[in-house]
């Protein structure tokens, strides 16, 4: 409750100053006379969107969709261009190179361009916005990529083994499950059990568990038989 209490009080701080920051901005377009072209009040930016919503609707939905195909393009792409920094070093001098450069360029210089190349449609918005959000998401996977530990890389093919071996043990106690004609014998069950502790076992080595056997063999690593 106190949780709920809390967050309930943040809304509501929130919307108090967003409320405040709309009366200050009717306020001063109001007493300074500012032209609506410059600047409009909220009251009429409200009255516009409540004149024709579906007008607006449908644009703010064409510019969302816009962005996020930019955005998904660019995660793409910049997921594609770390991997590829992070495998070569011959890669890693090619693309920061041009990627540092196409970074500096600014954007508002690239975007009649684009437009040019390509159009008036989607496609030069969806460009603009690969150029704003590649860069970091190249740089910010490269840098996780390369804080990954290579020993943790390196238990990768044993998780693998593991795992196949898991899936072996228990492919086999299913078979044995799975109805016989006939009575099934006490020798099946004992079957069925080594083949689910064995499975047991391999996802125990996966997960790093320590099984009772391990604690035995460690224990008597501690002793010198014959003395």
């Amino acid at each position: 409750m106190e949780g709920i209490g809390a967050r309930s009080q943040g809304l509501l701080g929130t919307l108090g100053v967003l409320a405040a920051l709309l009366l200050l901005w009717e306020a001063a377009v109001r007493l300074l006379g500012t032209p609506p072209i410059i600047l409009p009040p909220p009251s009429a930016i409200a009255a516009e969107l409540a004149d024709a919503p579906l007008y607006y609707l449908r644009h703010a939905g064409y510019t969302l969709g816009t962005t996020l195909a930019g955005f998904a393009l660019s995660v793409v792409l910049g997921v594609a261009l770390a991997v590829a920094i992070v495998s070569s070093r011959l890669a890693e001098r090619l693309i920061y190179t041009v990627l540092v450069v196409m970074n500096s360029l600014p954007k508002v210089a690239l975007a009649p361009l684009f437009v040019i190349w390509m159009g008036t449609g989607a496609e030069p918005k969806i460009a603009i916005a690969v150029m704003l959000a590649v860069f970091s998401i190249v740089a910010d996977v490269a840098l996780g990529l390369r804080s990954v530990d290579p020993d943790a890389l390196a238990l990768l093919p044993r998780h693998e083994e593991m795992l196949r071996r898991a899936r072996a043990h228990l492919g086999a106690a299913l078979d044995l499950v799975r109805p016989r004609c006939g009575e099934r014998s006490l020798r099946d069950s004992e079957l069925i059990a080594a083949s689910m502790r064995s499975a047991l076992d391999a996802l125990g080595s996966l997960a790093g568990a320590v099984t009772p056997d391990d604690v035995l063999g460690r224990i008597f690593a501690g002793f010198c038989i014959g003395k």
